[in-house]
């Protein structure tokens, strides 16, 4: 994908989360999620928004640590730093980058890219998917070993 592209997805959906700003202030207490973690700790999360067939977004609490290998199949994500100190690393077939953000940095991951997360300090990120990945993090997580495979 280019960056003309990237931007423009960006742009259709940015639109669609001005509309839901007015809807914030409540969706916090919208369906708690945990996410284990690789050390026995757990993220605990909360689905602010589904519209169906479309987007969904998920705002995190995460402590320091590391989110296992993993990757979501048939759906794009982003991933927002509200807060903290994070490497998102991605694990491709022929190459492996890391992205090291901070508070407002983002990471984005194509459909089934196999990634893993290092948050080196206590952090908030905003996670949001494209096409809505139902039953997330369950069913459109699938956890891999350590060769991406």
């Amino acid at each position: 994908m280019d960056m003309k592209t990237d931007i423009e997805e960006f742009a259709l959906l940015t639109k669609s989360l001005t509309s839901l700003v007015r809807d914030v202030a409540g969706a916090a207490r919208n369906q708690r999620v945990e996410y284990e973690m690789e050390d026995g700790k757990v993220a605990v999360g909360h689905q602010i928004a589904v519209s169906e067939g479309e987007y969904s977004i998920q705002r995190c609490e995460c402590p320091a640590g590391k989110f296992p290998l993993h990757r979501h199949p048939g759906v794009r994500e982003w991933v927002i730093v509200l807060a903290g100190d994070v490497t998102f690393r991605h694990h491709h077939e022929d190459s492996k980058k890391k992205e090291r953000v901070q508070t407002h940095g983002w990471a984005r991951f194509d459909p089934g890219e196999p990634h893993d997360v290092i948050f080196h300090s206590p952090s908030v990120v905003l996670g949001i998917t494209i096409p809505d990945a139902k039953g997330y993090p369950g069913v459109k997580i699938e956890k891999l070993n350590g060769s991406g495979k």
